[in-house]
């Protein structure tokens, strides 16, 4: 009896991202539009035998975790990967370099009722273990780092406080899209790459342009991941790589 074929459902933020994402796979494979949801635009596809729905969920927290559940019921993966762009905090990984998330958090919800105020909110705070993937994709350049989210571009004043809670990065959507990921008991993956660090002497208009022009390479990068990442998963699958401390939730693995 042959084992069941996977899904993965590959996630991508804003706009740019996306048609970059497309372009880059584009050169190597022919993408089919299918009307699969009420989230902007979809392409399927199969790699290492397994089929990969690919869409574009927007930014910010709210409609990219709103994206995310639709995928999840619409689809059933047996993973799914948020990939795009992110604000350099740590310089770890440096601009155009790329890391996967072994945690990622909101800081800008505020409960200013409970005795403690944390940075990260502790409810929404998911750590992810990516032992499954990690032999895959640290000989590739990714380095495993936190990932901390919020509904906002960063600044070199957002950065130094991030800097201070042992935040790497900074996006719009990953926290989020791990924590319906969490609660819906899927394994998730989290790729980023950082389209530029925030410096005192930096304009908005400065990090709009390396943006812009980085995005691409970003992209074109992880679609030249995404082979690997769908053969390992045939490999070794994770029934639920991610928890939150609060709640003392384990990893369990096959």
């Amino acid at each position: 009896m042959s084992a069941a074929r996977k899904t993965i459902t590959v996630q991508v933020g804003c706009r740019t991202e996306w048609h970059a994402l497309e372009t880059a796979i584009d050169a190597v494979s022919s993408l089919v539009p299918e009307a699969l949801g009420p989230f902007s635009h979809y392409h399927s596809m199969t790699l290492e035998g397994v089929d990969l729905i690919l869409f574009q969920g927007g930014p910010s927290k709210t409609v990219a975790g709103a994206a995310c559940q639709h995928a999840l019921s619409a689809h059933k993966p047996d993973l799914h990967v948020m990939m795009g762009t992110c604000g350099g905090v740590t310089g770890r990984p440096g601009v155009g370099g790329l890391m996967y998330a072994g945690r990622a958090a909101q800081y800008d919800c505020i409960d200013r009722l409970c005795d403690t105020n944390d940075f990260f909110y502790d409810a929404y705070d998911v750590h992810i273990d990516n032992h499954w993937i990690r032999e895959v994709l640290e000989p590739l350049g990714l380095v495993s780092g936190t990932v901390a989210t919020a509904d906002q571009d960063i600044d070199f004043t957002v950065r130094k406080t991030l800097l201070a809670h042992d935040a790497d990065v900074a996006d719009w959507e990953s926290a989020a899209v791990a924590l319906v990921c969490h609660h819906n008991h899927v394994p998730v993956l989290i790729l980023r790459g950082v389209s530029d660090i925030p410096e005192e002497d930096l304009s908005q208009v400065d990090q709009a342009e390396s943006f812009l022009n980085r995005t691409p390479m970003i992209m074109n990068a992880f679609a030249g991941i995404l082979p690997a990442i769908a053969k390992q998963l045939t490999l070794r699958q994770p029934l639920r790589n991610t928890r939150i401390p609060l709640y003392s939730r384990p990893f369990e693995l096959l």
